[in-house]
């Protein structure tokens, strides 16, 4: 199998019963699927997976398939909901599922991210289409925006916002972009750099305003609402901003120069007189 660069990772989560997830960090390999040979599937283990606090995490409710350009599935993410023991909160717990061995071990399948840069989901609808792309947060995010523009193409990143500058973003190089940000500062601010980081792979990118929208409302929201494609139309006509210019990052700033230390002259001999008349004609001390 063609293979990924080296990662090296920790897992997400541990096994109630059966095979143990990676445990330690080590050297991983990704495998990449190909039409002959195709990933497994993903192992009854992602049923019995437990919370770093111990708390099950039961069977995922929603798993989505990453897939390669040529529509083989390469990775998935998961999600999964517990119930916070505390406060009583619903919580949402992501997992990602990765296809990998370590040196002469067999492949197998493992809680653990893909390697950075990561594959952005639905590129597969992304090679098939040569129109706008619309991004949103993640697959979910993805699948909704896809409902509500289906003749375009539709794509999200995996790990959240912090993990926008983690993706792969070239199959979008020239492309004109759609972002679609959460309602909510940390969306915003995550959609500004991917259209910062766009812009400069040669893409046409506007970034649609959220802010007078309810705190966390996205697409999923609006798929909940009854929007259909025409009422999604108006919305994205009506809230795009202008066109993105790219800003390169500044460059690092050069280190201070270490200067070298003063040092006494070679010709200075210490004055030992310490009356106030010795001490005035002390000798001024110079560096070479």
């Amino acid at each position: 199998f063609p293979s990924h660069d080296i990662y090296r990772g920790k897992p997400a989560a541990r096994i109630i019963d059966g095979d143990p997830v990676i445990t330690a960090r080590s050297e991983r390999t990704i495998i990449y699927p190909t039409a002959d040979n195709p990933l497994p599937e993903l192992p009854g283990w992602i049923n019995r997976l437990t919370h770093r606090n111990g708390q099950s995490l039961g069977q995922p409710v929603k798993i989505w398939t990453f897939r390669t350009a040529d529509g083989l599935p390469l990775y998935y993410e998961a999600r999964y909901e517990i119930t916070d023991e505390e406060t009583g909160e619903l919580k949402k717990e992501p997992r990602v599922f990765t296809y990998g061995k370590r040196g002469e071990e067999p492949a197998k399948w493992s809680c653990m991210h893909f390697p950075k840069p990561r594959p952005i989901y639905g590129l597969d609808v992304i090679a098939s289409t040569t129109g706008q792309v619309i991004v949103g947060e993640g697959p979910n995010k993805a699948d909704a925006i896809q409902r509500l523009f289906p003749t375009l193409a539709a794509t999200g990143w995996t790990g959240g916002t912090n993990s926008v500058d983690k993706a792969d973003w070239t199959p979008l190089a020239g492309r004109k972009v759609i972002l679609w940000p959460d309602a909510d500062a940390p969306g915003r601010e995550a959609m500004k750099w991917l259209g910062n980081h766009l812009a400069g792979l040669g893409c046409e990118v506007r970034i649609l305003n959220t802010d007078d929208l309810p705190k966390g409302w996205d697409a999923a929201d609006a798929i909940n609402e009854g929007w259909d494609t025409a009422k999604a139309l108006e919305f994205a006509r009506s809230r795009k901003g202008e066109i993105i210019t790219h800003n390169p990052p500044r460059p690092e700033p050069e280190p201070m120069p270490i200067k070298a230390p003063i040092r006494a002259a070679d010709d200075y001999t210490p004055n030992t007189d310490l009356s106030p008349v010795g001490m005035f004609s002390w000798p001024i001390v110079t560096g070479k």
